[in-house]
């Protein structure tokens, strides 16, 4: 679907009119019978203005039929250009997460993010509603503004989700793509132990399997890691396919075409390249999809195991 920004490292197709029809939502729905459902893009407040074809409301109406907690994911724009058109929105949504990943307004302009400074209105919406908050993706040259963002968060007792950019290891090079996520997974490990925090159950989380891995290591419990992509967590493309996650289509990672495949069906994932890692050996990590099938080596915590390895007993989960 369509965006009303241009930023130069999303993955997702923004140049198209083409939305999931409501019929599909519905069947997806019907079979799936999912408790949360987010609403990404391109950018869904688009489809909240008036004469959009369909409306957001009428993905609302029907998601709401099916009992299911809302999440809207936005750049924010139209929350600071539309704000009595988007008003209802915070009612509607049980959470809004404004998607954020530079804090200096000029970067946002130059990656094509914003057309003006709206960061101070966008940090105003997140401290006044209680269920507004924000998300970023890591992309290697923001570890400072995520930083910024998650001690912000922490103070006002939000939640932060940070996300990792997937291409890093294949379009800086899989030494850069460790270094850089693992740096990540550092700093903001020390900045929860400044807080005080409980890392495996603080507001700030990390969107990544291997996050959980790493707070393993460091703290020797042996907290369940693994994604659920393909197995519990879906996602449902405007041309009505299924992937395991936004990141799938990326990764062609197509499981369903249609709503007419019976969900048992539905091809599950076979993730070949954490078998021979010792993070998976030792802890039973199973990576990330995205990461590691069939490419561990650009995981950011991938290390080959030897073939006499057996998994060793650690502490028990927190």
């Amino acid at each position: 679907m369509r965006c009303n920004a241009k930023c130069s490292f999303c993955f997702q197709t923004r140049d198209t009119d083409v939305c999931l029809s409501i019929k599909t939502l519905e069947s997806w729905l019907e079979l799936l019978k999912p408790k949360h459902l987010v609403f990404l893009g391109g950018e869904p407040t688009l489809l909240a203005l008036p004469n959009s074809k369909p409306s957001l409301m009428e993905y609302v109406k029907t998601a709401k039929s099916y009992d299911c907690k809302l999440t809207l994911e936005t750049n924010g724009k139209l929350l600071v250009y539309e704000p009595q058109i988007m008003e209802p929105l915070y009612d509607i949504f049980d959470y809004v997460s404004i998607s954020l990943d530079y804090l200096t307004p000029r970067v946002n302009m130059e990656v094509g993010r914003w057309d003006r400074d709206i960061l101070q209105q966008l940090m105003n919406i997140a401290s006044e509603r209680h269920n507004v908050s924000f998300t970023s993706v890591y992309l290697g040259g923001n570890l400072g503004d995520i930083l910024m963002l998650a001690e912000w968060s922490i103070l006002n007792d939000k939640p932060y989700l940070v996300k990792c950019d997937k291409s890093m290891g294949v379009n800086m090079g899989s030494g850069d793509a460790i270094r850089n996520i693992t740096i990540l997974y550092r700093y903001l490990y020390m900045l929860l132990k400044t807080y005080n925090l409980n890392p495996y159950k603080s507001n700030v989380m990390v969107e990544e399997p291997q996050w959980i891995t790493y707070l393993n290591l460091q703290t020797g419990y042996n907290a369940s890691t693994g994604c659920s992509a393909g197995s519990k967590i879906f996602s449902i493309l405007p041309n009505g396919a299924l992937t395991p996650c936004p990141l799938g289509a990326m990764f062609y990672y197509v499981i369903a075409k249609s709503p007419e495949y019976e969900i048992q069906n539905i091809k599950t994932l076979n993730i070949t390249g954490c078998s021979s890692c010792i993070y998976h050996i030792r802890y039973g990590c199973t990576g990330c999809p995205a990461f590691s099938g069939g490419s561990a080596k650009i995981c950011p915590l991938y290390k080959p195991a030897q073939q006499t390895e057996v998994r060793q007993e650690v502490k028990q989960t927190v």
